[in-house]
């Protein structure tokens, strides 16, 4: 008898007749993907290799489980979009609690002050109602784009069940390649929601000191976060291999000498932000690869992190300190400069301030230059970065000796940790973090970058001088895409995770 599994398939009732020569359909071309009647396949798929009728073809689906695999997949889809739909309401109710327990410090505000002090009430419950409005429909729009792929999916899978008891062949096919399209989207989805800042909160930040006659101001904070219950329907970074998908060449008219490429941001809509060491520049790269503007600086960028998705910062060489810059889709703007006296290298953004790395040191440094010695170390510390999840810094050491370390880990309490060797990697220089802690590190003089676990272990290399790196300095990781400056060239390359 043929058929097995769940899906028994019996004798194909279909009536379905192609629209060309109005022969019943009872064909299907694996090369092309296509449905038809005995005479589309005689005419127009003779030479291909994979042609059999609809019955045989979804017989070879359900033997090989791939049916069953398919709903097991999309099953999964439709409950990661349920829990991001309960996570989202969550939210909603969330920020609504928030409103609700800042309306009311107003409320308490309000009896202490005469009546301008009831004016700047009005002033500050509309920027309340202003934030909590937008953040909330923020918030809707996620959960719709979940709740759509939500209702596709099960309709796929009511359709699926349906074809198979009625032995729709054709009717199976299509909802097939359907349900792969949908647990694509639904992988992008996934992916999408955890890139972006998906933990919100509404405060209310206020002057203890009331004579002030100030009633503070309304901060909406974002963060990354895991969705809780979200099953991983892709393959961990971990597994993936790599492919180069572009160069980009960094080089400008303006430039006075060979460019140099240190630091450098890879922002989620494709853009990147690249410091230029030689020419003393930040340049802005557009999805498609062009220079659109370029910021010449009063020093050397060494090194660039994101602030959020409009803002990115350098550290300085020489002079010192931190500039922080606005970006727009094509344009750079200096927007502020910090402690401009302190020689960086390293930076990264963690908890509304700066780490960065003066040398033998890491620091924390606020908005305002209030500066704070996190570690010391007895050897030169030239890049960082964080884990979003859980705070832990890592910095990398440039040094060769055997036996010495190349990367560190620093708690969020200053505890240290040595987590990997020179050996595989030597002269560790530009280090990043990706969404599910794996750590991607820069070996500068053993031209290579590797990915490990956030405690050393799983080490591999995944770009080599096979791939043309060469004297890496700094790379950021931005999803399934990661981008990596070279010491020693005008271009940029692009790689993705696959």
């Amino acid at each position: 008898m043929r058929g097995s599994g769940n899906f028994l398939l019996k004798q194909d009732t279909s009536d379905k007749r192609c629209d060309k020569h109005k022969k019943k359909i009872s064909y299907y071309c694996e090369d092309h993907k296509s449905l038809g009647c005995s005479k589309c396949i005689t005419v127009g798929h003779r030479k291909c290799d994979n042609v059999s009728t609809t019955e045989d073809y979804c017989e070879k689906l359900n033997n090989s489980s791939r049916l069953e695999e398919r709903r097991k997949f999309l099953q999964q889809g439709a409950d990661a979009m349920e829990s991001m739909i309960k996570d989202f309401y969550l939210q909603q109710q969330n920020i609504a609690d928030d409103k609700d327990a800042i309306l009311k410090n107003i409320d308490d505000l309000q009896e202490r002050m005469d009546k301008r002090i009831r004016e700047m009430k009005k002033e500050i419950t509309d920027d309340v109602i202003t934030a909590y409005k937008q953040e909330r429909e923020n918030l809707k729009v996620s959960t719709q784009k979940c709740e759509r792929l939500k209702v596709a999916i099960k309709n796929t899978l009511e359709s699926s069940s349906t074809a198979l008891q009625r032995n729709g062949h054709m009717d199976t096919i299509q909802l097939y390649q359907k349900g792969q399209t949908e647990l694509e989207a639904c992988n992008d989805l996934v992916k999408e929601m955890q890139m972006s800042i998906s933990s919100v909160s509404i405060e209310h930040e206020i002057d203890s000191d009331v004579t002030s006659l100030n009633f503070g101001k309304v901060v909406v904070r974002k963060q990354r976060r895991d969705f809780p219950g979200v099953p991983t329907l892709v393959k961990p970074s971990s597994k993936c291999e790599v492919k180069e998908i572009r160069k980009v060449n960094i080089e400008c008219p303006s430039d006075q000498l060979y460019c140099f490429a240190r630091g450098v941001v890879y922002f989620p809509d494709g853009r990147i932000v690249v410091g230029d060491g030689n020419n003393n520049k930040i340049k802005l790269i557009n999805d498609a690869g062009d220079v659109v503007d370029e910021l010449k600086m009063d020093g050397n960028p060494w090194d660039l992190c994101m602030v959020n998705n409009t803002t990115v910062a350098a550290a300085m060489e020489s002079p010192g300190g931190i500039r922080v810059v606005t970006v727009t889709p094509s344009k750079l703007t200096l927007s502020s400069v910090i402690n401009k006296n302190k020689q960086c290298y390293g930076i990264t953004y963690r908890d509304d301030e700066f780490i960065v790395s003066t040398g033998s040191e890491v620091c924390s440094v606020r908005n305002d230059g209030t500066t704070k010695t996190l570690y010391r170390y007895t050897g030169r510390v030239l890049a960082l970065s964080h884990d979003p999840k859980d705070g832990q810094l890592f910095v990398s050491h440039h040094t060769v000796t055997t036996g010495s370390t190349a990367i560190g880990r620093l708690s969020t309490d200053n505890k240290y940790t040595d987590v990997l060797k020179v050996g595989v990697v030597q002269y560790a220089c530009g280090v990043d973090v990706d969404v599910e802690g794996n750590v991607y590190v820069c070996g500068f003089i053993s031209n290579n970058v590797v990915q490990m676990s956030g405690d050393g272990t799983n080490v591999r290399e995944l770009l080599t001088a096979a791939d043309g790196i060469t004297t890496p300095r700094a790379i950021s990781v931005c999803g399934d895409k990661l981008v990596v400056t070279n010491q020693s060239g005008q271009s940029i390359q692009v790689f993705q995770l696959v």
